[in-house]
């Protein structure tokens, strides 16, 4: 929708005019704060035109918004001349799109049109801006588009230069991969309600170069379809997935599809806010869409990680042999590789949810940290395990100490937070040291994924830290029919002062519920979105909130080089997360949580492991001994079943020529046989029919003639002495026919002619006679 008091189109005005440099605006926001469009970063190959985000904006006309990755739009190919970025979009049937070039040099080109399944075809110029700061965004108005038209199916593509003449480079389709050829979309909107979900009027939209007209938007329909779910997770679960409609709207049915190797679709209704709460199970990388009121959904992938659990021994005929479980079990190949290679060290099929490898010369030197199977699934599921730094004689430690640091997960299903006080002396201490000179501190003991550490309360935030579940029993929070606002009372209910991750406060899209929400799973358990790059040490996953504090700040935490200097920048205040009580250290980074020493690990594995040297030797013998007995075996059994194939299937032809056999000598056993109902009958008898009966094998085609004479014939003026036929199989107890004749001349039969009837059936042929009178 184009509005002629665009402020966008006012700005954009020098660049139509032809000026070198492309005005600099702020990007205008998504309707609700939720863009139709996000990508996961890094699929594009080049950091300026892989896509994190876009949307459209109704803030002033109808704008596309894309984000990239970072703000330097031009070409990175040094033969490229311009690098392009287009959003594209269904209108009745026709897939058009907006599009932006940024050449190496001059102003950006701003142009709309038809896509036709390869190229760009293109329909004019439009106009557009560039967003300044350092996480940019280009902003193209969308002309020709009414309120109330449906935007469908919508997708982003950016390129750099051509591969070929006429062979465009595309580097980013977002939702998805690379190419333009992909099957996930972002979310539909009906233009116009945006204004409606934000309690307003439908916004108006004057008609540009297409001239459409739309049926119009009202508060009951849905306007758009927003979707949440956790984008990876570990092992066979069920996945909480939440949504809302917009307008906000209850009682309107929502349908959701969740493809993996085959397609499932679960059904609810809207609360009264509009929104939806669908519980999914999923044990393989699923796509997820819902669809209400007809609209659909942004594509979302929730991608399964495997858990992957190796044990290592010795092989007395030299090497070791590992052996390991994987859930969930899918199909695939498992892989071992050693730090830096490129090639696998050694490779299996998992099976069964198992595999098993040998590892014929396993190195003297320190086995390094990324020594490890990688299981890549023909379902598309790249599932990793990785280890920590072990030597050789700790192989087995892998699994000793994976399991010591493991127990304490069942009882931290969910986390805990337990506050308590202690008094410390102040710094500078004072001397001599009084009871009233030492300090209350609150501290936190912080329990999750099974580690426990303790928190001195440092950072002067104290509220919306990490969940306490321990305040918010498992039979309160899956309760039935309970919206998705429920859920944001958690943060009131159990919240506790406790951050374990710097945050950047007073900021409104990084407090909001629902942005918390969309970075965690079905159990949030932190009050807040992290503002740091890195993990806290307890299985957080920076790529969890990194692409949600882009999509919602345009603030990439992986590249900015001063986090405080980018929150301020938002208006917010940096805020350091809680200190350890016991901070960690390089050469135990997990002293918080244990004390379990690698040392004592190595000692224990070697008493365990001497004891197998002795047998290496004589199982070395027996492995070659085996090997060859193995060999010869399956040749002989090869052999023996290829001459008992074709045994089986000579005895098959001979079988099946036997039944043929006998079948032939039944039949002929049967004697065929024909008789008149009648020994004369007239010439009218003649026409009106004559009844034949007819005995023989039964299941046989019989053919039955009437015929005469060859005089009769030529008197007759006949072509044929066939003058009536018919044909039918012969049952069980015989067959009856009824053979009439229509043929010219019959009156001019002499007073008394003889006529002959045959049947012919399975090769034989039998005949009588009969008299016609006239």
């Amino acid at each position: 929708m184009r509005a002629s008091t665009s402020p966008v189109a006012a700005v954009l005005s020098a660049a139509l005019a032809g000026a070198m440099s492309t005005p600099a605006v702020a990007a205008p926001s998504a309707c609700g704060g939720v863009p139709e469009i996000t990508d996961a970063i890094g699929d594009g190959h080049h950091q300026n035109t892989d896509v994190t985000a876009a949307w459209f904006s109704e803030q002033g006309g109808l704008h596309a918004v894309i984000r990239p990755r970072t703000a330097t739009l031009g070409p990175v190919h040094e033969d490229s001349e311009a690098a392009g970025f287009a959003l594209l979009f269904e209108v009745d049937g026709v897939r058009r799109y907006v599009r932006a070039e940024a050449p190496r040099a001059g102003a950006m080109r701003f142009d709309h049109g038809t896509w036709n399944g390869t190229s760009f075809v293109s329909a004019g110029p439009t106009t557009g801006a560039v967003e300044s700061g350092p996480a940019g965004a280009v902003i193209i108005d969308v002309p020709g588009v009414a309120a109330g038209t449906r935007l469908s199916r919508p997708f982003a593509l950016t390129y750099d230069g051509e591969d070929a003449p006429g062979v465009v480079h595309w580097v980013d389709r977002a939702p998805g991969g690379t190419s333009p050829a992909g099957t996930e979309f972002g979310a539909d909107l009906v233009v116009g309600t945006c204004a409606l979900a934000a309690g307003g009027a439908p916004a108006g939209a004057t008609p540009g170069a297409g001239g459409e007209t739309g049926a119009g938007a009202t508060a009951s329909s849905p306007g758009s379809v927003a979707l949440l779910a956790p984008r990876r997770v570990t092992g066979a679960k069920t996945v909480q997935v939440t949504g809302s409609v917009r307008p906000a709207s209850g009682g309107v049915r929502v349908t959701l599809r969740a493809q993996a190797r085959r397609t499932t679709t679960r059904t609810t209704t809207t609360a009264g806010d509009g929104t939806f709460v669908v519980r999914v199970p999923i044990g393989e990388t699923t796509k997820l869409r819902a669809t209400a009121g007809g609209l659909d959904s942004q594509t979302l992938t929730v991608t399964v990680r495997s858990t992957v659990r190796v044990k290592v021994r010795r092989a007395k005929a030299g090497g070791v042999i590992v052996t390991g479980t994987v859930r969930p079990n899918l199909p695939g190949r498992v892989l071992w590789l050693r730090d830096g290679a490129f090639s696998p060290s050694a490779t299996t099929t998992a099976a069964g949810g198992s595999f098993r490898l040998r590892l014929s010369r396993p190195p003297r030197r320190p086995l390094p940290g990324r020594l490890h199977p990688v299981r890549q699934s023909r379902r598309a599921v790249h599932l990793e395990h990785r280890s920590h730094p072990m030597n050789r004689s700790t192989v087995i430690a892998a699994a000793v100490a994976a399991a010591a640091l493991a127990v304490p997960a069942t009882a931290f299903a969910h986390g805990s937070v337990y506050e308590t006080t202690a008094r410390s002396v102040p710094s500078p201490a004072p001397s001599p040291i009084n009871a009233g000179d030492l300090v209350t501190q609150k501290r936190y003991v912080f329990a999750n994924h099974g580690y426990t550490a303790v928190f001195r309360e440092t950072n002067g935030v104290t509220t919306m830290g990490a969940v306490n579940f321990a305040a918010l029993p498992s039979a309160y929070r899956n309760q039935a029919g309970k919206t998705a606002n429920f859920k944001e009372a958690w943060y009131a209910e159990g919240a506790t002062g406790v951050q374990v991750h710097a945050t950047c406060q007073g900021v409104a899209a990084l407090s909001s519920f629902e942005n918390i929400g969309s970075w965690q799973g079905a159990d949030p358990f932190y009050g807040y979105i992290p503002f740091q790059a890195s993990s806290a040490g307890f299985e957080d996953d920076p790529a969890d909130w990194i692409p949600v504090v882009k999509a919602v700040t345009g603030v990439d935490l992986e590249t900015v080089a001063d986090p405080a200097a980018a929150c301020a920048g938002l208006g917010g205040t940096y805020t350091p997360a809680d200190a350890f009580n016991t901070p960690p250290t390089p050469a135990n980074p997990l002293a918080p949580w244990t004390a379990l020493s690698s040392s004592t690990i190595a000692e224990e594995t070697e008493k365990a492991v001497a004891p197998l040297e002795d047998e290496i030797t004589e199982l070395q013998a027996q492995v070659a001994s085996l090997t060859t007995a193995k060999a010869a075996a399956e040749t002989a059994t090869k052999e023996a079943q290829a001459l008992a194939k074709t045994l089986a299937d000579k005895a098959a032809a001979a079988e099946a020529a036997s039944s043929a056999a006998s079948a032939q000598l039944q039949a002929a056993s049967v004697p065929l046989g024909i008789a008149l109902g009648a020994e004369s009958f007239s010439v009218k008898q003649l026409g009106a029919g004559v009844a034949v009966k007819i005995s023989g094998p039964a299941g046989e085609k019989a053919h039955v003639r009437l015929l005469v004479s060859d005089a009769t014939r030529k008197a007759l003026g006949l072509k044929l002495r066939t003058i009536a036929s018919a044909t039918t199989t012969i049952g069980a107890d015989g067959s009856s026919v009824t053979l009439k004749s229509s043929a010219k001349g019959l009156a001019k039969l002499a007073a008394t002619t003889t006529v002959t009837v045959d049947v012919s059936a399975g090769g034989r042929t039998v005949s009588t006679t009969g008299k016609v009178t006239r």
